[in-house]
């Protein structure tokens, strides 16, 4: 398992009862995304943030557990990389929100080479996304401030508006789909939690039972993913076992 922390990336072989840190070869320690490749667990993507880590920034790649790093920066530059997400079924396949002109880019070699997927230089930059499970083709993208979340069904190549029912200037910070009926959908947003069941096509907000100044965490139980936990500032954790219908308070543990 691994943590992005302040202080760099971490990686535990026992659990999580130890921790060393797994750095070597990236040039800062602000990693603002991490993802693994499924198939080939011991392959790591990392997104730096060079802005706020006053280094380099861009996608470095591990193939041996996050032992050493290269970068994959070709057609980037040295740039900022907020979110990365990888194709479920097709690895190879990457998204980058860098800060490169506010770009959202692709690679459909494993890093090698990259393209933009966007408008770059639009007010409005990818911030995070998701790729439908089962069709991944599909993928959203949820955007900053403005038009809070983006549909494509062709791979990124168009995208059109999929926000119905988001509050207008919303922010979307998180997106996850549920793997077995990937026409559902969880957004994590400036205004709280919010689900469609139409594919993106409508959402409508699910915070009945929450409480705390904003939900800053977003998770889905991959085997039965009815059940839900999100966190909250000043809340704590919550769980729903009925798709976000109803929440109630876990934080047995977590403040003592």
């Amino acid at each position: 398992m691994y943590a992005r922390t302040l202080a760099g990336l971490f990686k535990s072989v026992d659990g999580g009862t130890h921790w060393r840190a797994s750095n070597a070869d990236l040039p800062n320690t602000v990693v603002g995304d991490l993802v693994i490749d499924r198939q080939m667990p011991t392959t790591l993507y990392a997104g730096i943030d060079g802005y706020h880590g006053g280094g380099v920034g861009g996608v470095f790649k591990s193939e041996d557990g996050g032992g050493s790093w290269k970068v994959m920066n070709y057609d980037l530059g040295d740039t900022s990389v907020y979110a990365l997400t990888l194709d479920p079924h097709m690895p190879t396949t990457l998204y980058a929100m860098t800060s490169h002109f506010r770009c959202t880019y692709k690679s459909t070699d494993a890093g090698a080479t990259w393209q933009a997927v966007n408008d770059c230089g639009g007010n409005d930059p990818a911030f995070i996304f998701a790729v439908d499970p089962q069709s991944p083709t599909t993928v959203y993208a949820g955007r900053y401030v403005g038009n809070g979340i983006v549909k494509s069904v062709d791979d990124g190549t168009t995208w059109r508006l999929s926000d119905s029912g988001l509050p207008s200037s919303v922010t979307v910070n998180a997106l996850v789909v549920d793997p077995k009926t990937p026409t559902i959908l969880y957004a994590r947003t400036s205004h709280g939690v919010f689900k469609s069941t139409d594919g993106g096509g409508n959402w409508q907000a699910i915070n009945a039972g929450l409480s705390g100044t904003s939900v800053s965490g977003l998770m889905i139980d991959p085997h039965t993913p009815t059940t839900l936990y999100v966190w909250t500032r000043g809340g704590g954790v919550f769980k729903s076992t009925d798709g976000g219908t109803t929440w109630r308070v876990t934080n047995a543990g977590l403040f003592n």
